[in-house]
């Protein structure tokens, strides 16, 4: 807005006269948002869409992130157009004020010079201003056929690249991502992965209906389960699992060995046992008659297993328990491993003859592991819906199709940049990509949006494919410079805070604002010119298309 306001004000100045403040005013600020209303319109359109689809995802995290984001972006919209409009329009009334002080002091000076159209547009300007020239040459070094051949050559080479990169991202997750690198919580976590997890991932085993353990069949169903846990490829295996039902059995064995009928001389031999060990194996209170488990729990070497198991207290019969076992594996130190062995557990877990039992596997980490599968689907999912949905949005503003597919072109050029750089800079696709992607959809929208709309309406004033392109790079090339620079230096401080979350959000910042400005200032130049090499039959189309604004400014100047 500022950049149009300079522009059109050096316009009036030199071409047109000044009948009064408010008139001049009016003019000025209708040309200023005219010129500029449906460029910000698009931008702030798909930007809160991006953030909005980001904020349907699964993960907490990303919702709170992109709504927050989306209100952001509404807000400013609104700030611009009103409060902000309005804080240039008093401003802008203080310099014309001062304008037609200056003039009414020089004399001659109200005689304009040879005037001309005082719409927005600089085509009339000098051809011989230094910027001027600069931007022609520029231009014409961009329509050169060479360079065209060149830059495509590297497009292309440019998206192989990002196309691996993006294609063997790895979905990943790990805690330490989300605290400063000197936290003694990074610590806990490097030690813990390095001693811990690759050699006892435990899982345990919730058992909610395990029936009636003093049939055979039904413990031997249960033995039947957790060997199967123990049987996978990465298991530990028996010595690991801590699973009461196996001392149970030896404690039946062992009773039933005492329970044998003794000789009289005997029974003194027995009573001191009892006292020594068990308050109920005695001749009087003899096993079989249902009373097993609570002397098992009772007796001191096995009380332990009270911890594991949860006994109905009228009944004493056992409701649920609970068993663990271990895994091992150099590759479990990979989170996606974890949530593929996790998997497994579920898959053994779900078996058709273990439904009966009602078998629950808890992990630690569930809740995270659970995200890892989700992330890639989602971000695909994402990234279509905001692409559907920026195209739909440009084609509002934009109804030349040419056009339209190169802003289009540029935006998912940009984007696939964006994910397949930081696949080959080592970022894996976790909670904290997945937002900064959303981001990166929503912002490599801007260039493209100004650029592709500027060049857009260069259409009512010339065919002339350089001089559409310099009166584009003119309206919006120092704006894109101005802001990419100035983003970049903001975001470049993040790399001084040694967190990953901080930096992932500058790597993508940074990258949108390089490879949209290249895309803005060289890509889409090209393309436009390649375009106007059409043959003849699709030429007019192209050079000739017919404008129809479909904005409307209000000002309302008090």
């Amino acid at each position: 807005m500022v950049n149009a306001w300079q522009r059109i004000t050096c316009h009036r100045r030199k071409y047109g006269r000044i009948e009064s403040v408010h008139k001049e005013l009016k003019h000025r600020i209708t040309e200023m948002f005219i010129e500029t209303g449906p460029s910000i319109t698009i931008t702030t359109i798909t930007n809160a869409l991006a953030f909005g689809i980001g904020a349907t995802t699964p993960a907490a995290e990303i919702q709170l992130f992109s709504i927050g984001n989306a209100l952001a972006v509404t807000t400013d919209f609104v700030f611009t157009i009103t409060f902000y409009g309005a804080l240039m329009a008093v401003v802008g009334k203080y310099e014309i004020t001062k304008e037609l002080e200056t003039l009414k002091t020089l004399p001659g000076a109200e005689t304009p010079s040879e005037t001309s159209s005082a719409g927005s547009d600089t085509s009339s300007e000098p051809e011989d201003c230094k910027f001027r020239r600069a931007i022609a040459k520029i231009c014409k070094f961009l329509t050169n056929t060479w360079v065209c051949s060149i830059v495509l050559g590297l497009l292309a080479v440019y998206w192989y690249i990002c196309i691996i990169g993006t294609v063997n991202i790895k979905s990943e997750l790990s805690p330490n991502k989300l605290f400063l690198e000197e936290s003694n919580i990074v610590k806990i976590f490097k030690q813990r992965k390095t001693h811990i997890i690759p050699y006892y991932s435990a899982c345990w085993i919730l058992v909610e209906n395990p029936g009636d353990i003093n049939d055979k069949s039904q413990r031997a169903k249960l033995e039947d389960l957790v060997q199967s846990f123990e049987s996978l490829p990465s298991a530990n295996g028996r010595y690991s699992t801590k699973f009461w039902l196996r001392d149970y059995e030896d404690f039946l064995k062992q009773s039933e060995d005492i329970d044998l009928p003794m000789e009289e001389e005997d029974e003194e031999l027995a009573i001191e046992f009892s006292v020594n060990g068990s308050q109920v194996v005695t001749p009087s209170q003899p096993f079989g008659n249902g009373n097993e488990l609570r002397q098992f729990l009772e007796w001191p070497e096995f009380s332990f297993w009270k911890g594991f198991v949860q006994i109905n207290e009228s009944t004493y019969q056992m409701s649920k328990f609970l068993v663990t076992t271990a895994y091992h594996g150099s590759e479990l130190v990979d989170w996606s491993n974890r949530a593929k062995l996790l998997n497994e557990w579920r898959a053994v877990a779900d078996q058709e003859k273990y439904r009966s039992l009602n078998v629950t596997v808890y992990e630690e980490d569930a809740k995270f592991l659970d995200l890892i599968e989700t992330m890639s689907p989602v971000a695909i999912q994402s990234a279509l819906w905001t692409f559907a949905s920026m195209f739909l949005v440009a084609a509002l503003f934009i109804s030349h199709p040419p056009t339209l597919f190169v802003a289009t072109f540029s935006i998912l050029s940009t984007s696939l940049g964006v994910f397949g750089i930081m696949s080959w800079w080592g970022a894996d696709l976790d909670p904290i990509m997945m937002s900064a992607t959303v981001m990166s959809i929503g912002f490599s929208v801007d260039i493209p949006s100004h650029v592709s709309y500027h060049f857009y309406q260069t259409a009512k004033d010339t065919t002339d494919i350089r001089r559409r392109l310099q009166m584009t790079i003119e309206a919006v090339g120092f704006p894109i410079f101005e802001a990419s620079l100035s983003t970049s230096l903001c975001v470049m401080s993040l790399f001084f805070v040694d967190l990953n979350m901080a930096q992932i959000f500058a790597k993508c910042m940074l990258l949108v604002v390089v490879i949209g400005m290249i895309h803005g200032m060289l890509v889409m130049p090209v393309i436009f010119s390649l375009l106007d090499t059409v043959p003849k039959k699709f030429a007019p189309k192209f050079k000739n298309q017919h404008l129809s604004s479909t904005v409307t400014v209000v000002t309302v100047i008090t």
